[in-house]
């Protein structure tokens, strides 16, 4: 279903990432979890779920923007 989700709100018992980029001979990987931020579930169908990030507070990275996971059959 669309919605907010705010990823620090108490009934968000853990929110998390993990992150890797294609080998430029160091291997570079990234994981932690959210401290803040939102995660609006734009569109779900049966073939795809659209997210975005907004307002992350993360270590390592960016994670801000609109993401695409295609869903199993």
């Amino acid at each position: 279903m669309p919605g907010i989700i705010d990823l620090s709100a108490p009934e968000v018992l853990f929110s998390s990432y993990a992150v890797s980029r294609p080998d430029r001979g160091d291997c570079w990987w990234g994981e932690g979890s959210f401290r803040s931020g939102t995660m609006e579930i734009v569109s779900i169908d049966a073939a795809e779920v659209v997210v975005r990030l907004s307002g992350t507070d993360t270590h390592d990275i960016d994670a801000n923007g609109e993401y695409t996971a295609a869903r199993c059959p």
